[in-house]
């Protein structure tokens, strides 16, 4: 049961991830190229990561 929590709790990160995502912009990445789509996601991922960094920090401080 333990490791079915941890599992859960796994998957629930990851989801939380690309809804954040998805609400942001599109479902879809509308891009002419893979170059562009894949630059494009990873501006998406820095901007995730950058932002969830400041919230960690931020509840780290108070």
């Amino acid at each position: 049961m333990l490791l079915l929590n941890k599992i859960i709790g796994y998957c629930c990160r990851v989801e939380d991830v690309f809804a954040c995502m998805a609400q942001w912009g599109e479902k879809t990445v509308r891009c002419i190229g893979l170059a562009r789509s894949e630059v494009r996601i990873g501006f998406m991922n820095l901007v995730y990561n950058v932002r969830r960094f400041c919230a960690i920090r931020r509840v780290a401080e108070s």
